[in-house]
This record gives structure tokens, sequence and C-alpha cells, in this order.
């Protein structure tokens, strides 16, 4: 049927049917068979107790047909809209969303269409229209993407509640972040720079990779967040402060578990404030929050480094501070105000020269000013150039041995603490001022320390074991009953070397042919 049948077609139905139009309908019919008495009486019987009959079941029908599409359409937006359950799904995985007011989850097609049919089942109307009724609600589910859902205050506050303030300090900010991620995920343009601190790029990589396992390549959350610092405009710069020395397994299975109540309220976040700048002139007003957000653009680098004169340099007469110095006192400052190093080392130093300091060219000293942060400093350079001493071998020292180490030291040399010291400020000064070699934050390699030999110590009890072993006839002793037996002979706590160096030093240092899957043979003892 063509285009103009179908438009003749809808205006006929539209016609209004008059009574004389039924009677020239009967009386052409009529004058068909006016001399057949048979057929004309065929006729009236029909009209007068068939043709009642018939049009009385085909109005039931269309009632129960009507009925039974306004059961349907009922019965569709209930279970599709429903106070407690909502259905959505993400196309780029082919996966099923269920929300039941408080969490997102992922729900097996197959468990989703046993859900339908049980309902289906429920009212026996709808039971011959059951598998044309699932079709429809899986078409439906299937337009309603993950991205138009508005998450409950409940899914909102139980997010919001972990991340601060074990995170974010604040929930302003935490909310700001989220947005931040929302915008990201809608891909809306922004010239704007989010900074975090360098120690937050594990936590947003786990957020990362937990949204590609569900929207594979699709989104780029972190697009916008960099650690460190960039040279546009400081108009566009955005401070967000975010513990990331706190992100550990614990954050991982949070994030496994609830990816999608972070996603919805991201993005409802992002579609309520339209951007994260809309947030903050919308929702925070001049709330301290803002401030911290808005520090690298609402400050030029001459007021923070002005800043910085002000909280870390004092004039003292005959005293002097290296270039060296200066330039860590300046990155102490920056990591306790949690900004990125805004300020290359050669414009640092320009602007310092500007303030009238005397710099000597011969001592690379700035003269008569000093800082009473610079304390510290100069006693773990003391320690450092008076018990370090720097190997091309295997020795090595974890930063805590190290810390043990210096305290001894100290305690000895210079009396009790009379500053807050710790072993996280020793690793940065060290960092700072001597070329170390440090994998994972934790192990110092080619060092040893005038105050501990550690292979002389594991040399001296292996000995006295060695002895002991002899003396009980040991057949064949394992390496961690070797540690364990060592850690027992070492008297001074301290001074206990690790499990996986001692090990090390044992595989070494043992000739091999004493050995046998890791147990040491009785002959070794002889």
């Amino acid at each position: 049927m063509n285009k103009e049948e179908n438009t003749k077609d809808e205006n006929t139905k539209e016609e209004t049917i008059e009574k004389q139009d039924i009677y020239n309908s009967l009386d052409k019919l009529y004058n068909i068979y006016a001399t057949d008495e048979l057929i004309k009486g065929k006729m009236k019987n029909y009209i007068d107790h068939h043709l009642p009959n018939l049009l009385d079941k085909y109005i039931e029908r269309e009632k129960m047909k009507k009925e039974i599409e306004k059961e349907i359409n009922e019965f569709t937006n209930n279970f599709l809209y429903s106070d407690s359950l909502e259905y959505y799904y993400i196309k780029q995985t082919e996966l099923f969303i269920k929300y039941d007011g408080l969490h997102f989850n992922i729900i097996n097609r197959n468990d989703l269409i046993h859900e339908i049919l049980t309902s289906i089942y429920l009212n026996k109307l709808l039971r011959r229209r059951k598998h044309q009724i699932k079709n429809n609600i899986i078409k439906r589910i299937k337009e309603n993407e993950l991205t138009k859902s508005i998450p409950n205050s409940s899914t909102i506050q139980f997010v919001i509640n972990y991340i601060t303030p074990f995170f974010i300090k604040d929930r302003n900010t935490t909310k700001y972040f989220l947005t931040i991620l929302g915008d990201n995920v809608l891909k809306k343009e922004t010239k704007n720079i989010y900074y975090l601190n360098h120690s937050c790029d594990k936590f947003i990589k786990y957020i990362k990779e937990h949204f590609k396992s569900y929207f594979k390549n699709s989104i780029n959350i972190d697009k916008s967040f960099s650690y460190k610092y960039e040279k546009e405009s400081h108009i566009n710069h955005r401070i967000i402060d975010i513990d990331g020395i706190k992100i550990n397994n614990t954050w991982d299975i949070f994030l496994r578990k609830y990816t999608l109540d972070i996603f919805t309220i991201a993005v409802h976040y992002s579609t309520r404030y339209k951007s994260a700048d809309g947030f903050l002139e919308t929702h925070l007003c001049e709330s301290k929050s803002k401030k911290r957000i808005l520090y690298l653009k609402n400050n030029t680098p001459d007021n923070i480094i002005n800043l910085f004169i002000d909280d870390y340099i004092i004039h003292v007469d005959n005293i002097s501070i290296s270039q060296m110095e200066l330039y860590y006192m300046w990155m102490q400052f920056l990591k306790k105000s949690k900004m990125p190093n805004i300020i290359n080392i050669n414009y640092f130093l320009e602007y310092i020269n500007k303030n009238n300091f005397k710099y000597n060219e011969n001592t690379k000293c700035y003269e008569d000013i000093t800082s009473p942060h610079l304390c510290y400093i100069k006693i773990f350079k003391d320690f450092w150039e008076e018990t370090i001493i720097l190997t091309d071998d295997e020795d090595e020292l974890e930063t805590s041995e190290l810390f043990n180490l210096f305290d001894d030291w100290h305690d000895k040399e210079k009396g009790k603490y009379m500053i807050s010291l710790d072993e996280t400020t020793m690793v940065s000064v060290f960092k700072h001022f001597y070329n170390i070699n440090i994998q994972n934050n934790k192990i110092i390699k080619n060092i040893s320390c005038t105050l501990w030999n550690k292979k002389d110590s594991i040399n001296d009890i292996l000995e006295d074991l060695k002895s002991q072993y002899k003396l009980l006839d040991e057949n064949t002793v394992s390496f961690q009953q070797l540690y364990k037996d060592y850690c027992k002979e070492q008297k001074n706590e301290k001074r206990i070397v690790s499990k996986d160096y001692f090990l090390k030093y044992i595989s070494i240092s043992i000739p091999k042919n004493f050995i046998k899957n890791n147990y040491i043979l009785n002959l070794y003892w002889d």
C-alpha cells in the first residue's frame, strides 16, 4: 500500500457513519437478491439474531483488548519506574544495571528476564502476552542509559561519607571533585587544570581502571587532572586536596563494589551544576573550600614566593644559607601548602635576588639570612656526612633502619630532640641533597653506615648458631628457622635486619653445595 492509499484509509476511518449510510448499504444488498426469497430470509435472520451477537462480542473483545493494553502499559511502567527499583543499560559492555535505591549493581540478563516473567505470572490477564511484554521491557531498558539516572540522597551520602574525611577533608571539596569527574565523563570542554598531589595518581588510576571495566575506552576521566605544574595561565588553575597517601587496598575494594554509585553521582552533579565552575559559583559561594580551590587563580607566583619569604626566611647577621638549602625550604613550603611546584628554580632564584638578599658567588650562599626550619636539615646532613659511606657493592639500608641509626647517633652526639624529626623528613632531605638510589621509598641502595655493619652482625650471630646447631646435632635447618633463631640471638631489636635482606645474604654467603631446597645441610655446621 502506497502513501496516498494510507492517507485515504486514515481519512475513511475518521468519517462518521450516518444511519442513512447503513440503510443504503442494506438497500444495495437487498436489491441484489430482491428476487431470491431464501437469501432475503437469511439476511433478515442474520440481522435479527446473529449480527447483534457478533457486534456484542466485537465490542467485548475491543473492551478487553483496551483493558489488556492498559494493564500492559501500567505493568511496564510500574516495573520500569517503581519507587524501589530502577533499571538501566550500559551499551559499551551490554550490561544491565539494577538500582535498589541505595546501590547500582549489575544484573544478569537471565535474572532480569526471570524477574520480569515472575512479575507477569502474578497477573493472569497478562500471561498470554508475557513474551511481548518481556521484549518490550528489555527494549525500554536498553534505551535507558545509566547517564540518565538520578541517584537518591542515600546513595550520594553513602559515597560522600566514605570519601570524606578519609581522603578529602571537607564535603564541599568532595562534591567538587565528583563534579569534575562527571565533566570528564560527559566530555565537557574546559580550560581548567586540576592539580592533585603526586601521590594521588594511584587514586585516579583506580577510578579509571574500574570505570573502564564498565565503559571500556569510551570515557577518559583523568584528562583535566595534573600532578605537575603546567605553564598555562593561573586563572585556569585549581587545587584539589586529596590525601593520596591513604590510598590502599581498602579504596580499591570500595571502588570495585561501588564504581557505579560514584559514576552516577559524578554525572548527576555535572548535569545539575552544568560544570565544576558552575558548582563553585552556585554552591560554594565564599567558603574556605572555594578559596583553597581558587588559590592559584587568586595569587600570582610573586605573591606566593612572598608568602614563603614571610614564613620561612629570617634575617640574622653572620649566618648564611646555601641556594640548595633555600630551594629545599621552598619545596617544603609547597609540600606543606599542598601546592604543585608552580615556579621553576631559575625564576625562583631570580625573584629572591630581586629582594635584596646578599648572594656570595664564591660560597654560593645567601648571607645574613636563615630559616627557622633549617635546623633539622643541618642535623640530617651532619649525620650523613659523618656516618654514611657510598659503596659500589650490594650494601643497602632500609629507611627505617637508617632512621634508627640516626636516632641513636643524635641521642649520643646531640642529645634529645628539641624539634620534631621523623623518617619521612629525613628521606626528603637525603633525596634533595645527595644522589641516592632509593627503591619503593623504602630501600636505599649502595650505602652503608659506620654505626652498623649489617653483614658482619649477621656473620657474628651465624658463628654462634653454627656452634649451637653442631652441638645439638641438627641435620638440616631451613632458611625460615635460621632467621627466627637469628632474631632471638640479636639482643638489640633495632639491629635486626629484615627477612628479605637476611635470606638474600644467606643465599650468597653460604656456598651453594651446602644448600638444598632452601635448607642448609648439616655438613655446613661441621
